[in-house]
């Protein structure tokens, strides 16, 4: 029974937080639109993944992610100072992530099996 109450606790303050993040998305473009926060999955992802949580489950912590986010900024703001081209800056949250897919596609035709 209890199991159940910190479940529940856990997803409601999931759904507040998120939707407080959502505001300040919204307050910040003054749109709604159900794309907006599109162009932040794929670096979010790559924050976590850089931190040195696995992508196929298992552990990770608070210190890697927040680690990994203060190098995709550090990354993304030595781009901005090299001037370099809008396509090139977007490949940096793309890396993390293909190479994690490649892993495991090696893993599926006879390579080493993901961790």
């Amino acid at each position: 029974m209890r199991v159940w109450r910190v479940l529940f606790a856990n997803y409601l303050l999931c759904a507040i937080l998120a939707a407080i993040a959502g505001l300040v998305v919204v307050g910040g473009t003054n749109a709604a639109d159900l794309s907006l926060a599109d162009s932040y999955l794929l670096p979010l992802v790559a924050c976590v993944v850089i931190g040195g949580t696995s992508i196929f489950g298992g552990r990770g912590g608070y210190a890697g992610t927040i680690i990994g986010a203060l190098i995709l900024t550090v990354l993304t703001g030595l781009l901005t100072l090299l001037d370099v081209s809008e396509p090139i800056k977007q490949l940096r949250g793309d890396h993390p992530l293909a190479g994690g897919g490649l892993r495991a596609f090696d893993g599926m035709i006879g390579g080493s099996p993901p961790p």
